[in-house]
């Protein structure tokens, strides 16, 4: 895996994730529900464009999810469950710097879903 775009793809993480963040957790209704979806899918697709320019095998997906200590934001790599990727995945995960709080970065495993 090219190491700088690694590092290029998780700076795009840095730069966009407090506005990524502010926008998860607005009521999408307070700044109108389309705009805010739509400014949210544009943070997501340059994500996704960063890491298929590392590997056309990855994807990724932002959500939040309950945890012990609050809701946190979390920022999946996969590869579509495509045993190819893995590696990539593995890679790109493996260079993540530490992410603020509450923000987390974590792979999926290739297989069925049950086993993410």
């Amino acid at each position: 895996m090219d190491q700088g775009k690694a590092r290029d793809f998780w700076q795009i993480v840095v730069d966009g994730g407090a506005t990524l963040c502010k926008l998860l957790d607005a009521s999408l209704t307070d700044q109108g529900l389309q705009e805010g979806l739509q400014r949210i899918g544009r943070i997501v697709q340059r994500l996704r464009d960063a890491a298929a320019d590392l590997d056309p095998l990855l994807t990724v997906e932002v959500d939040h999810v309950p945890a012990a200590d609050g809701t946190v934001r979390r920022i999946s790599v996969s590869c579509n469950h495509d045993p190819n990727g893995i590696e990539a995945v593995q890679a790109l995960v493996a260079a993540a710097p530490a992410m603020p709080p509450p923000t987390r970065s974590r792979s999926r495993r290739p297989g069925p879903w049950h086993a993410s």
